[in-house]
């Protein structure tokens, strides 16, 4: 039986680190783009390093460093980065009931929950029993952060007015915030079995907030609607995506075709 068991172990593993693969590469290229963005916004090399891998939610360093670049300050940075980790509340509270251990165990858990493990989880938390092979295909570690195309500016636009301390701060403040909004579902609401119909709410808050996000991103600016390159580089990927095309393969031509469009 032990055997059986970690075989059984071993292949689901194996499973999601195939599932995994393509959201990592996509990650990449992401990543690559926020550490161009905030560089042309006036963090150092080592603060834009930093907020790639301490702050678990890529749509967050997004939407900070839009404000800042905008001339806004760290508290309209920290609510705008706060306001797109919403999304992570509903994925904890309904991974919360299957969480065992203390409160500082589940927290650990729930920083490992991110877009890319929450996407390919073919089974909804709430119906999972406490078990690490099933875990495996829907967590991720170290977390992956999924990327917003919010745009954030370009060659040209207006840098930031924070310091160089100030812009330390709000790193460490975008983390924090990060991790506590993580960690309140699995903390609060650990072990704890919910009502079915609540639970089957909360299960569809994260794709909905998550649909908000990327609506938002491609389609709105500021307070008026924006349809530019990067509208049709996602129409295309999703089209892409629709015909069964490989998730790396979708987002390298909306890449390449966003690009050619901005180059024009």
């Amino acid at each position: 039986m032990r055997a059986e068991g970690g075989e059984e172990q071993h292949a689901s593993f194996r499973r999601g680190l195939r599932l995994g693969l393509p959201f990592a590469a996509v990650g990449f290229f992401l990543s690559v783009s926020f550490g161009v963005l905030a560089r042309q916004a006036g963090f150092s090399v080592a603060q834009a390093s930093v907020t790639a891998m301490i702050v678990f939610a890529g749509s967050a360093q997004f939407a900070a460093l839009s404000v800042v670049t905008a001339g806004g300050g760290i508290p309209a940075a920290l609510t705008a980065g706060s306001l797109m980790n919403a999304r992570f509340l509903a994925m904890g509270i309904a991974l919360a009931p299957s969480l065992p251990g203390g409160p500082w165990r589940r927290a650990a858990q729930g920083q490992t929950v991110v877009d890319s493990s929450w996407a390919p989880s073919p089974v909804p938390w709430s119906r999972w029993p406490w078990c690490p092979s099933r875990h495996r295909a829907s967590r991720s570690w170290p977390p992956a952060p999924s990327r917003s195309s919010v745009w954030c500016g370009g060659p040209g636009e207006a840098r930031m007015t924070l310091t160089y301390a100030q812009v330390w701060w709000l790193i460490l403040g975008l983390a924090a915030l990060t991790a506590l909004i993580k960690a309140a579902g699995p903390v609060l609401l650990g072990g704890r079995a919910l009502p079915p119909p609540v639970t089957r709410v909360i299960v569809l808050m994260a794709p909905t907030l998550l649909s908000a996000l990327v609506v938002t991103s491609v389609l709105a600016a500021g307070r008026s609607w924006s349809v530019g390159a990067h509208t049709v580089g996602v129409a295309v990927a999703a089209l892409m995506l629709w015909r069964r095309c490989p998730l790396v393969l979708s987002v390298l031509v909306a890449v390449l075709v966003t690009a050619g469009l901005r180059a024009l």
